[in-house]
């Protein structure tokens, strides 16, 4: 939450809002009404990501990215891991945690 009790929200791929409500709600959260559209210029681009049927192709991160800067992350290595080619979401989240300090609980509730 920010000094004004509205939510900070991050998601690392806006197209989580096309396939998750739960996205969709973030996406809401981070003032975010539909997902990112794509300029002119940039169709040949979305023209390869849809050919790509394997794994995920990058796709742009929306909202605050600073959200977890007073937890170790600053907005800068944020981006750079949401970025990082062949990064599993769970990877991201060790990392996050390492920086906040909490990695053992992580570890913990992955465990039990």
């Amino acid at each position: 939450m920010d000094e004004d009790g509205d939510p900070r929200v991050f998601l690392s791929d806006g197209r989580a809002m096309e396939t998750s409500e739960l996205g969709a709600l973030f996406g809401e959260a981070a003032a975010v009404t539909e997902p990112p559209e794509s300029d002119d210029e940039d169709d040949a681009d979305d023209d390869d990501d849809d050919d790509d049927d394997g794994g995920q192709t990058s796709g742009d991160p929306v909202g605050d990215p600073d959200v977890l800067s007073d937890l170790g992350t600053g907005a800068t290595k944020l981006l750079a891991l949401c970025a990082e080619e062949g990064q599993l979401p769970a990877d991201i989240v060790s990392t996050l945690c390492e920086n906040a300090g909490c990695l053992d609980a992580l570890d913990a509730l992955r465990l039990a």
